[in-house]
This record gives C-alpha cells, structure tokens and sequence, in this order.
C-alpha cells in the first residue's frame, strides 16, 4: 500500500481507490488503520462471464 500511495502522490493523483469483500473485516480494519475510509457514495460493480460476452461481441452504436 506504501509503494501505491507513493505511485500515486508521484503521478499528481489525489486519491487511490480499491475495492476490499464486504465480508473481510480483517481487510477493512488493516486499511482503516492506514487512514483509509469506506467510501458510502461508490457501488462496486462486476462484469463477467456471459455478460462480459455478450457486451464485447456487440457492434458499436452508429
């Protein structure tokens, strides 16, 4: 996490953002130790299988 933060505050970036399984409370702590702070305006969203498929292989909107 040392090694992104520093990526980031080299590159101009103002924040870094990650997604952690609402079920790992262990993750959630080690990263609220580190300052970090759930983000309650953001919905992790996941494209996969079928659907990834199925998206990929439609044509362009002329």
């Amino acid at each position: 996490m040392r090694a992104a933060a520093q990526a980031a505050v080299a590159h101009g970036c103002g924040a870094i953002r990650w997604a952690v399984a609402a079920w790992n409370e262990a993750g959630r702590r080690f990263y609220e130790r580190l300052g970090a702070q759930a983000n309650p305006f953001w919905v992790d969203y996941s494209l996969s299988g079928d659907a990834l498929v199925s998206l990929a292989n439609t044509p362009p909107r002329s």
